[in-house]
């Protein structure tokens, strides 16, 4: 019996060990300096070293006043770390105590045949520490910014973007608000295109009274140029926001029109080939054919001993 729980120990390990991609450093403190503007280099932590391909976000109560270098990176096997600039640009005023941003990132991965998803979801905190006057404790409740009063619903849906390039990875951002005063986790966005697919977004954390970004990713390929019905849905908890809307998917020439954004800016990732993951399934099938193996002699067909 001993054994089998250290078989089920170490099978935990590995389990974790295959979802070790992560965001360095975790946390990162500023004190505070009205006007600077800072710098900073993140790491995206590839412990599998695998390919794979990862998309950048900020949310949070300086969410406008901070910039990522790039939104989406792709990662190869041979880097354990990937580097990219977080600048943060601070404001003249701010509210005593901890100002923060969360620097977040999502490993895309394929999604059946008609877009993509993300994996896994996680944040580095990045904050700015105010003082308060005359030495006053952060727990003193002076010169607070107020936060305006719960309304009745707690998202609201405030706009979705609607054009797409074909034959491309698109982001597929729909923009929240949290309306109360305290933060909403997991917030989920779900999108059904008519004759398409669904589009499913990873969970997201909203701070409270701000207004977020949350993205899914579209792969266009194979999918006609033209306009489309899309059927959005943001939930938390038993929580639920419909909005239908229509969307088009535009060539190169059409797109740079009406959005004005030069088509070789578009940085969308590749998804990683689901192949990546089958040494680490094989592995944990293994384990479990030796668990079973194991199981079966000590409880059917281990010697009986000699009384």
């Amino acid at each position: 019996m001993r054994k089998i729980i250290i078989w089920i120990i170490v099978l935990l390990l590995l389990l974790q060990q295959v979802l070790a991609v992560g965001l360095s450093p975790a946390e990162k403190s500023l004190q505070y300096n009205p006007g600077f503007q800072n710098d900073l280099t993140y790491y995206v932590v590839n412990n599998e070293h695998k390919d794979l391909d990862v998309a950048i976000d900020v949310s949070g109560q300086l969410a406008n006043f901070v910039k990522i270098s790039t939104k989406t990176i792709h990662v190869t096997a041979s880097e354990e770390l990937h580097p990219f600039i977080v600048s943060i640009n601070v404001p003249p005023t701010l509210s005593p105590g901890d100002n923060f941003a969360k620097i977040g990132m999502s490993e895309i991965v394929a999604q059946g045949n008609t877009g993509l998803m993300a994996k896994v979801h996680v944040t580095s905190k990045l904050t700015v520490k105010v003082p308060y006057p005359n030495g006053t404790s952060v727990e003193t409740p002076l010169a607070v910014t107020p936060i305006p009063a719960t309304s009745s619903e707690p998202l609201k849906l405030i706009s979705f973007q609607k054009y797409f390039l074909q034959d491309q990875i698109n982001e597929f951002s729909i923009d929240i608000q949290n309306t109360q005063n305290y933060t909403l986790s997991p917030v989920l966005a779900s999108i059904t295109i008519g004759g398409v697919g669904t589009i499913k977004s990873p969970p997201y954390s909203i701070e409270p009274n701000q207004e977020t970004s949350i993205i899914s990713f579209w792969d266009t390929k194979n999918v006609s140029k033209g306009r489309y019905t899309a059927f959005l849905s943001v939930s938390y908890q038993n929580i639920i926001i419909n909005k239908t809307g229509t969307i088009y998917i535009v060539n190169a020439t059409e797109y740079e029109q009406i959005t004005g954004t030069p088509v070789s800016k578009i940085n969308a990732p590749l998804a990683p080939a689901l192949t990546a993951y089958l040494p680490y399934l094989i592995l944990i099938i293994g384990l479990l054919i030796v668990l079973l193996i194991n199981y079966v002699w000590f409880f059917y067909l281990r010697p009986k001993q000699q009384i």
